[in-house]
Order: structure tokens, then C-alpha cells, then sequence
């Protein structure tokens, strides 16, 4: 293979692999009346993520209400890649974590619907790893929500894309689907909540 056909192979694999969580480039911020360690659920607990491209590096922030403040850059609001997520709970106390991705609306992106649908979900490893860590402290008061299930919520106005799914248990990374290298595997492995 020529050193060209090689490094397009190369570039190509590194596009299709999920992102590795590295905590040095990571930035946590509690918001007003939210701490490492409480308040404790069922008081709300809200997660704004957004991350910047170029450079990798991730903002989180934490709060009883999403960081409005994050999302309203003129880049976020042009690219809406920012991930949200909440603990909620049953009736019976059980509690899961809802992450929400908005794939598409309206809005006029240069990555059409399906493949902005893959790279969310192609992330999502990236993202639990994120609220795993940086909820640590919080996390190991209480060992029941780190078994709790995740469901992940894509936005779209195209109907096959808006869907639920079952994402496993929090700190159980093998409950996690597997990655594929296919943009078609996430329309074909839907489990719809």
C-alpha cells in the first residue's frame, strides 16, 4: 500500500473512533447551590456539555438547571452539539439519567441529520465518561446511580432519527452498545424506550 493509501486509511479510522475521555481537558463547573457532593437527588442535578473542536476540550458544568449561559454562544447555537442531560426519577425512587442530543431541526448544517445522528452516538461513550468522572465525588455517596440506566434522547425532524434509547447502566461500560464503524449501524440497533 503507497504511504498516501496508507494515511488516508489512517485519517479514516481516526474520524470513525470514538474520542478517549482524557480528565486534563476537561473543565467542571458547579453552578450556584450545586456541589461535588450535593445537593443530594432527588433535588434536580442538570449537565450542559459543550466542547470545542479544535482543541478538544471539554466544558461541563453542573447545576439544578441547564447552563443556559453555555449553550448561547453564537458557535454552539450555530453547531448544536451541546449534550444535556438529568437524573430523573420513578415514582418508586428509581433513578435514570436522560441525555438529550439535538441531531437536527430547521437549522441548515454542513453534516446532514444521519451523520450528526452517528457522531452523537459514536460519543456517547465520551460523554458518560465525562459525567462518571466529573460527578465522582457525588457518584460514590451514592452506589445505586451508578448502576442506574441511561437513556439517550435524539431530536430530529426527520422521524426516523427522533428516537429513544436504551444507552445500559451508568458505570457499566459493557451495558454500552459497541461502536461500529458504519453512519448506518445507529438506525439499525434502535431500542426505542
Amino acid at each position: 500500500m503507497s504511504r498516501i493509501g496508507y494515511s488516508r486509511l489512517q485519517v479514516t479510522a481516526q474520524l470513525l473512533r470514538p474520542p478517549v475521555f482524557d480528565p486534563r481537558k476537561l473543565s467542571t463547573t458547579f453552578l450556584p447551590g450545586c456541589t461535588e457532593s450535593g445537593p443530594l437527588p432527588p433535588a434536580p442535578r442538570r449537565y450542559t456539555l459543550t466542547h470545542n473542536d479544535l482543541t478538544g476540550q471539554l466544558r461541563l458544568s453542573i447545576g439544578s438547571a441547564y447552563n443556559r449561559a453555555q449553550v448561547s454562544g453564537w458557535y454552539t447555537r450555530l453547531i448544536r452539539d451541546e449534550v444535556l442531560a438529568e437524573w430523573r426519577f420513578e415514582s418508586g425512587g428509581q433513578a435514570s439519567l436522560h441525555v438529550h442530543c439535538h441531531v437536527s431541526g430547521e437549522e441548515r448544517w454542513l453534516a446532514p441529520p444521519a451523520l450528526r445522528n452517528y457522531i452523537f452516538q459514536r460519543e456517547m461513550p465520551l460523554v458518560l465518561d465525562t459525567v462518571l468522572y466529573a460527578d465522582r465525588v457525588l457518584l460514590s455517596q451514592l452506589p445505586c446511580f451508578q448502576n442506574a440506566a441511561v437513556v439517550v434522547h435524539l431530536t430530529s425532524h426527520i422521524k426516523e432519527l427522533h428516537t429513544s434509547m436504551q444507552w445500559g447502566q451508568l458505570s457499566q461500560r459493557a451495558t454500552w452498545p459497541s461502536s461500529s464503524t458504519s453512519l448506518g449501524w445507529g438506525l439499525a440497533r434502535r431500542h426505542v424506550c
